[in-house]
């Protein structure tokens, strides 16, 4: 009997488009020189073919960028919702900037599996947090806010994960600092840029670089479907069972004991 294929989380990132331009990012947004929508059609087909391949993921996050930047969103969502029965929790992340709209709310409240993360990065950033919180209150969308400026910001704030310029360290201590990543770690990261599913957006930002050549050994692309399905699942089985991927070797990790800054400062 075929083994089930479970997955812990997945990000679908659907945009590097941000209204905000935050020096830390995480995904590198504000430094990609024509940030873009992934266009609808190549979300639908990642999407359909992660499913063909995954049987349920417990958590499956949709993020950018800003998500609701995306004219197409409510179109995504509306798709991804086919597969609600195989997902624990759907999740978009915002910054608390951008007010969803009507034909969006209407997506969101389909499913009482849906919950909004919206990151407060105080009032001056997140200026429409409040709009937000009665908008998704008044559609009986379940979210959250998460405190991401001040003294007691979440999880002490920020990591620096821009310096990519090569460490010089040895396999051995390129592999302690995976082992303390929080990406392949607690968050076990699985995150779709433009069809490939990468361990973090820092792999992405090397590869788009150039600072590492393109291997599929490193990814999973469900961008085609010229591999059998099995041998993606094999992929995904495999993924988290290496010392540490080639970008690693270019990051200090995303670590408990990592210097944190504060968030969102802005370039």
């Amino acid at each position: 009997m075929e083994q089930t294929l479970h997955l812990s989380n997945t990000t679908l990132v659907v945009t590097f488009r941000c209204n905000l331009k935050c020096k830390l990012c995480a995904v590198s947004a504000p430094y990609y020189t024509v940030p873009t929508h992934y266009s609808l059609e190549s979300l639908i087909e990642s999407v359909r073919r992660y499913f063909e391949v995954v049987d349920n993921v417990d958590k499956f996050t949709i993020n950018g960028g800003e998500p609701l930047l995306h004219p197409q969103l409510p179109d995504i969502m509306d798709f991804i919702i086919k597969y609600i029965d195989r997902i624990g929790t759907l999740e978009i992340i915002t910054n608390g900037a951008v007010a969803p709209d009507k034909r969006l709310l209407n997506s969101l409240s389909r499913s009482g599996k849906i919950d909004i993360l919206v990151d407060n990065y105080g009032p001056e950033l997140s200026a429409k947090v409040p709009q937000i919180v009665e908008d998704f209150n008044e559609a009986g969308i379940k979210h959250r806010v998460r405190k991401y400026y001040g003294e007691d910001a979440h999880f002490g704030g920020w990591v620096d994960l821009l310096d990519l310029s090569k460490k010089n360290r040895t396999a051995d201590e390129t592999e302690n600092i995976y082992k303390r990543c929080a990406y392949p770690g607690p968050f076990r990261c699985f995150v779709i840029f433009d069809g490939k599913a990468y361990i973090c957006g820092v792999y992405k930002r090397c590869e788009s670089l150039g600072i590492i050549p393109d291997n599929p050994s490193e990814y999973v692309d469900f961008s085609s479907d010229s591999e059998p399905i099995e041998e993606k699942r094999k992929q995904i089985q495999n993924f988290y069972n290496r010392r540490f991927f080639s970008a690693c070797e270019y990051c200090n990790g995303f670590c408990e004991d990592s210097k944190r800054y504060a968030p969102a400062e802005q370039l």
